[in-house]
């Protein structure tokens, strides 16, 4: 735990919150209606459905509290609470449906394209409101946000991860060592392999790994130091001479396709920055222990 962090992760987890869940005026108008509860507990309401909503409000400012303690942040860690917040817009949009319909029908006008809304302007007033790996020409039109999410439904990204996966499957042998940089957990969950390297720390093994992959991003720990895995493949064996290089036909993406709304790509890039490399062992090689 680190406090200086606690309150940078609160303001990105709530910020996150707020620009992909439940919209900041939502909730201002459930704070307003709510108001008469911090002082008076016979407030609480009587309706089912609305005390449900409040319910669910506590569990995510719950989460939140609970996930800013810890030393990473990432909008990832609050996927779970998505489905909550389709269920607080649900209930607020019957609420404005009973009031009056058409309110009702420009809110969910307004959630349903608040993406292309958003983008749009944004480009025609040249304001860059985008980090430049989520690119104009995968979330503006005519690749609308629901056309993307449809296409990949359909067809599926290739995601490194699940290449790598199924490679393995294929060529791998049993009792084999794969020593990897990075990407280490999908490999564990989806193999049958020994899978070493990745953040797991100090390596050691009995001998040398039969397959070595390493990713085109270096991996650094929270020390500013070069990760064990990144010093072993360099200076405890010679890929050069003692391994085989495969060339594989595909991107090799830094963390496959993120769940995160801003990392996220529905369809590939058109020019990836490096693809993937696999070395296979040709000899048994030794290497300084």
């Amino acid at each position: 735990m680190n406090l200086i962090f606690i309150p940078l992760n609160l303001e990105q987890y709530f910020s996150g919150f707020f620009q992909f869940m439940v919209p900041l005026p939502i909730f201002f108008y459930l704070i307003w209606r709510w108001r008469r509860l911090c002082r008076d507990r016979s407030a609480i309401p009587a309706e089912s459905g609305e005390r449900f909503v409040l319910f669910l409000i506590l569990i995510i400012t719950g989460n939140i509290i609970l996930l800013s303690l810890a030393p990473q942040c990432e909008h990832r860690y609050l996927l779970h609470l998505y489905p909550l917040g389709a269920i607080i817009l649900g209930w607020v949009i019957c609420q404005a449906w009973g009031y009056y319909k058409i309110s009702a029908v420009l809110l969910v006008f307004l959630l349903l394209f608040t993406n292309w809304l958003n983008l749009i302007p944004m480009y025609w007033l040249q304001i860059a409101n985008r980090p430049m790996d989520s690119t104009r020409h995968m979330l503006t039109y005519p690749n609308l946000p629901l056309k993307l999410y449809l296409t990949e439904l359909v067809s599926g990204y290739p995601d490194v991860n699940r290449h790598f996966i199924d490679f393995f499957q294929t060529h791998g042998r049993p009792n084999d060592i794969i020593l990897t940089t990075y990407g280490d957990l999908p490999l564990q969950f989806y193999t049958p392999y020994q899978v070493v390297g990745g953040l797991q720390g100090k390596i050691s093994l009995p001998r040398p790994p039969d397959w070595v992959v390493p990713r085109w991003e270096t991996r650094w720990n929270r020390s500013y130091h070069l990760n064990e895995s990144e010093i072993f493949v360099r200076e405890r064996i010679s890929l050069v001479s003692d391994y085989r290089l495969i060339n594989l036909p595909w991107a090799d993406e830094a963390f496959g396709n993120r769940a995160d709304p801003y990392s996220h790509h529905f369809i590939p890039v058109a020019q990836p920055l490096a693809e993937a490399v696999i070395y296979k062992k040709i000899q048994p090689p030794s290497y300084a222990r």
